[in-house]
């Protein structure tokens, strides 16, 4: 089995609402579509100060970054890692920080040098 099918399998367990979405769909639009909703339930746990959740998805973001061939770890960097946002607003993120993997803080700092955590 590829890494590709395994992080899809994981995404169809971890997230029952993309069944509909990969319904017909190629790979590739799969893996977009799991990636967004990966993002999103990301998002949601840093938003909802879910600790346990948010290190579970940075592990398995860690895997996708480590195992995911190059065009996959390219759309994953677009769509994940590039659009997570820690940044303070009516939402305090940025405890979120300290809690990013040395790859996932490699790649933000790869590309996102002026956001907030970046240096470290």
């Amino acid at each position: 089995m590829t890494f590709r099918t395994s992080f899809l399998e994981w995404s169809l367990e971890q997230f029952p609402e993309l069944s509909l979405d990969f319904d017909g769909e190629s790979a590739k639009t799969r893996l977009h579509f799991a990636f967004v909703a990966f993002r999103k339930h990301t998002q949601a746990a840093i938003d909802h100060h879910d600790q346990t959740r948010l290190l579970e998805f940075f592990e398995m973001a860690d895997r996708v970054l480590n195992c995911g061939y190059p065009d996959m770890r390219s759309l994953f960097h677009v769509v994940y890692v590039e659009d997570l946002h820690f940044h303070d607003e009516r939402t305090l993120r940025s405890w979120a920080l300290q809690l990013l993997t040395p790859a996932l803080r490699h790649e933000r700092a790869r590309s996102i040098s002026r956001l907030p955590g970046n240096s470290t």
